[in-house]
C-alpha cells in the first residue's frame, strides 16, 4: 500500500511538474538577439561585466555592454524593427540603457566616451527613447538619421533625416536640428548655433560611419 501511494505521489508530482512547464513563459529566441553586432570590419573589442572579448558577427548585446573600435574599424549593430547604428573607429560606446525585445517599447542610451556614432531608426521602430549622450551634449530622438561626432571638448550632431533634439550638458541649451543642419557643443554654457554644415564636413563625418 505504501509503495503504491508513493508511486501515485510520484505520478502526481511529475504531471504538476509537466503542467508547470507547459504554461511557464519561455525565453524568447527573438528577444535574445533583437539586436546583434551585423557586421565587423577590422578589429574591435566588447567588454561584458569583467571580460573582454572581440566582437564577432551575430554576437546579440545588451544592457552594460561597452564597445571598443581600432583605427579603421566600423562595427555595424541591426536591430530587429530596422534600427542601425554604426560605430565608427577609435570609438568607445556604452550601452548603459538597452532595453530590446518583447512587446514594451525600447529604450536606449549610448554614453559615447569619444569617436562617432552613425544611427538610423526607421519609421515604425519601436523605440520609445533613445539618447546618444556625449561629455558636453545628449542627442534625443523619435524617427531619423544623424550622426554624432565626440571629441574631447566638443560634440558635433549633424542631420540627414528627420530631427533630433541636442541638449548642451553645461546649461541645459537646446536645440532642435533638421535635414541637412548641425551644432556643435562645447563644454562651457554658451548659444547653440544651428548651421548648416559644408560639402567637406559633411563628407567626412559620413565616410568616418560608412562600411565598406
Amino acid at each position: 500500500m505504501q509503495d503504491t501511494n508513493l508511486s501515485a505521489n510520484r505520478l502526481r508530482r511529475m504531471a504538476l511538474l509537466a503542467i508547470a512547464l507547459c504554461i511557464a513563459p519561455r525565453p524568447s529566441v527573438a528577444a535574445e538577439t533583437d539586436c546583434i553586432a551585423a557586421r565587423v570590419v577590422g578589429a574591435a573589442t566588447i567588454t561584458r561585466g569583467a571580460a573582454t572579448m572581440p566582437v564577432r558577427p551575430g554576437l546579440a548585446l545588451t544592457q552594460g555592454d561597452r564597445l571598443a573600435t581600432e583605427a579603421d574599424s566600423r562595427v555595424e549593430i541591426t536591430c530587429a524593427d530596422g534600427s542601425n547604428v554604426v560605430i565608427g573607429d577609435r570609438t568607445t560606446v556604452r550601452l548603459s540603457i538597452f532595453l530590446t525585445g518583447g512587446t514594451q517599447p525600447r529604450n536606449a542610451v549610448l554614453e559615447l566616451a569619444e569617436g562617432i556614432l552613425r544611427t538610423v531608426l526607421p519609421n515604425g521602430h519601436r523605440w520609445e527613447r533613445f539618447d546618444i549622450v556625449t561629455r558636453t551634449a545628449v542627442a534625443s530622438v523619435r524617427s531619423t538619421t544623424w550622426i554624432v561626432d565626440a571629441k574631447p571638448g566638443t560634440t558635433g550632431v549633424f542631420v540627414e533625416a528627420g530631427g533630433v533634439l541636442v541638449s548642451s550638458r553645461a546649461d541645459q541649451a537646446q536645440v532642435f536640428l533638421q535635414p541637412g543642419f548641425g551644432v556643435d557643443v562645447g563644454t562651457q554654457p554658451q548659444p547653440l548655433e544651428i548651421k548648416a554644415w559644408g560639402a567637406a564636413r559633411v563628407n567626412d563625418v559620413r565616410a568616418r560611419t560608412r562600411l565598406p
